[in-house]
């Protein structure tokens, strides 16, 4: 008599089953309690409070830092970001790109040259700085993770336009939330309209999306689109 060795099947998950999660057939995950998704790559219990988040710190905030060089060496994966926008690191800003300063330079004579970010009473706080190329560019586009479902949440930001009041082109910024999910699906979406000039540099905070997360996927992605008219 011939005895001849079990050979098991062996299974694979592509991608790998995540956080703890059990492969028990060809890309089929079991998910450990509180994840779920192809891979348990989503954390879908454990994460919330049932407390009212009205009036809370923020759980997202960006401010690009601080320093005494009137132009930061951060880049955008300093600040978990991306943007089809080219950096400078020094004057001419051209359209298309962008900087992270700590005051307006002095690039040319419609820009208010010297004006500061619009956090009051810091020192050195550097801002973003887009030059608006013609055609339009996603200028930000960043990721929140475990928001929380049913729960409300406020997307802003303080926008200003750095040009005088010369009759030139104003921008308009387009804020949008969308799911990470590989459809991207839009949740919500805003135009400012046209970014108004004024004879002294305004900072505005724009409440631009006010929304209740609702799906399952307990992360979204923010694109911000900006626009020169």
């Amino acid at each position: 008599m011939t005895t001849v060795p079990y050979k098991r099947d062996i299974v694979i998950c592509y991608p790998e089953c995540q956080n703890n999660g059990t492969c028990i057939q060809t890309n089929t995950c079991l998910c450990a309690t509180d994840f779920t998704g192809s891979s348990c790559e989503i954390q879908s219990g454990g994460l919330c409070s049932d407390d009212n988040t009205t009036n809370i710190a923020p759980i997202f905030l960006v401010t690009f830092g601080s320093g005494s060089a009137t132009f930061s060496s951060a880049t955008p994966a300093n600040f978990s970001f991306t943007t089809t926008y080219q950096q400078a690191f020094t004057i001419p800003i051209e359209d298309g790109y962008f900087a992270f300063t700590n005051a307006i330079p002095n690039v040319n004579t419609v820009w208010h040259t010297g004006a500061l970010d619009h956090t009051p009473n810091d020192i050195d706080g550097y801002m973003f700085l887009a030059n608006a190329d013609p055609n339009p560019g996603q200028f930000y586009r960043g990721t929140v993770n475990n928001l929380c479902i049913g729960e409300r949440y406020e997307f802003s930001a303080y926008l200003t336009n750095l040009v005088g009041p010369f009759g030139l082109a104003k921008p308009s910024v387009i804020f949008q939330i969308r799911t990470s999910t590989s459809d991207n699906t839009l949740i919500g979406q805003l135009d400012t309209g046209e970014i108004p000039e004024y004879s002294t540099m305004t900072w505005t905070n724009h409440v631009a999306i006010d929304f209740r997360f609702s799906f399952l996927r307990a992360n979204i992605t923010r694109f911000w689109y900006l626009f020169d008219d």
